[in-house]
């Protein structure tokens, strides 16, 4: 779903400035070198939401903050999208790295924005509690959400599919990138409930875990198949 698409089915209007910066995020993410995260990666997140808002009874909406939550969205893997990790230690780099590099980005970047002061500093929160490793609980309702419907396209087979194809299509698949994916899918069957905030999340990612994890297991010994078939003995 598009940002423009999904203001208007949630009848939400954002100040004109808030809607251009949301946007530059969104441009940003659609030159990504990481097929896992570039402006689909954003669209699917939009899509959770837009699930969220319509079927979750937890929360108040009129007490969302949209600006905030909406300009986390849209940036908050802007570091990343600039990343694409070759073996497991840049991997790890990148996992531990990325929401304080992201932060970073964004604030440059909002710096020649009007974007209000107050507002850049809620955001700089979102996105750097957004990463999976943090030393101290996430408070602010909109870094809850976000971080739910983020990690809630980590289960999303749609876009492992499309980014193998992407990887194999600029021939990045190598022996290391396949131990990354498969260490991947060991550290995927680790996430629970606990991983999450809503009730809602929590029975969503019950409803998607047990098919993705076999998709995404029979696509890696696909490639790796077709990888090693490929060369020479």
């Amino acid at each position: 779903m598009g940002l423009n698409e999904f203001l208007s089915k949630n009848k939400i209007v954002l100040e004109e400035p808030v809607l251009r910066f949301c946007q530059e995020g969104i441009g940003m993410m659609e030159k990504s070198i990481d097929p896992f995260h570039d402006e689909g990666h954003v669209f699917r997140i939009l899509d959770n939401l837009d699930v969220f808002l319509g079927e979750d009874d937890e929360v108040n909406k009129e007490g969302i903050d949209f600006e905030e939550l909406l300009i986390s969205i849209c940036w908050h893997d802007a570091w990343k999208s600039r990343q694409f990790p070759r073996h497991w230690l840049s991997a790890v780099y990148q996992i531990l790295w990325e929401g304080i590099g992201s932060m970073r980005l964004f604030t440059r970047e909002a710096k020649k924005s009007n974007i209000e002061k107050t507002l850049i500093e809620s955001i700089r929160y979102n996105i750097r509690k957004h990463s999976r490793f943090q030393f101290w609980p996430t408070k602010d309702l909109e870094a809850k959400i976000m971080k739910d419907v983020d990690n809630l396209d980590f289960w999303s087979l749609e876009r492992v599919e499309m980014a193998a194809r992407e990887i194999t299509k600029n021939g990045w698949i190598s022996r290391p990138l396949v131990q990354i994916a498969r260490l991947f899918i060991k550290f995927m069957r680790l996430i629970n409930r606990s991983s999450f905030y809503f009730e809602w999340s929590k029975k969503e990612v019950e409803k998607r875990k047990e098919i993705y994890l076999e998709g995404v297991k029979n696509l890696v010994d696909h490639y790796e198949a077709e990888y090693f078939k490929k060369q020479p003995r």
